[in-house]
């Protein structure tokens, strides 16, 4: 992780913030005993016996599962002369190949399973703000969001190949938002606000 801020002028201020954490370990092997876990054996020519304990199970995980992720968000901060205005964007990129255990056993009746997911998300949001000094603050602003998701199940054995087939999604949202606040003393205010969203 890692930020960086910008003074470029006296009334422009550029913040960038980034972080990327990768993942990559046996995390499958939890869960693999199957319920009921009281029927949860296996023939030995399978491979091996699964216990009944949830905690000790056969597995022939072979492999690590491996996620990553890349985000990111840059914001631009101007001072006018009676309000500010703010640029807010952020970007992500998530990538995860996760293996898990299909059959319980330390056998390969079929082979440890394979969830493939990437997805890649853009966000805009504008904000502008009152900065005077006078009883009333107000923001009002609008948000942009766009993330296109896609995923597949894999399971593998010597006779069949299951797949839900690759998942599709993609998402755009929408937003336009306001709210004021005006103080009449030291002890009351009244707040008023308002968001229209479309997805």
């Amino acid at each position: 992780s890692g930020r960086v801020h910008w003074d470029l002028t006296d009334t422009l201020s550029a913040d960038l913030m980034v972080d990327y954490w990768h993942k990559k370990d046996a995390e499958g092997l939890q869960g693999n005993a199957l319920p009921p876990f009281n029927l949860n054996t296996s023939i030995v020519g399978f491979g091996g016996v699964t216990s009944t304990s949830p905690d000790e199970t056969g597995s022939d995980l072979t492999d690590k599962s491996d996620t990553k992720e890349f985000s990111s968000q840059l914001r631009f901060d101007v001072n006018l002369d009676s309000v500010d205005f703010a640029s807010i964007t952020t970007l992500s990129d998530f990538e995860n190949d996760w293996f898990g255990e299909s059959d319980g056993i330390s056998g390969s009746f079929f082979t440890p399973g394979d969830f493939i997911e990437e997805s890649k998300t853009l966000s805009q949001e504008f904000q502008l703000l009152s900065n005077n000094e006078s009883n009333l603050e107000w923001i009002a602003g609008a948000f942009v969001y766009s993330d296109e998701h896609e995923s597949e199940i894999l399971i593998f054995s010597d006779v069949i190949h299951l797949s839900q087939g690759i998942q599709d999604t993609d998402t755009k949202a929408y937003a336009l938002f306001g709210q004021a606040t005006y103080d009449f003393n030291d002890n009351w205010a009244l707040t008023v606000g308002g968001r229209y969203s479309y997805e």
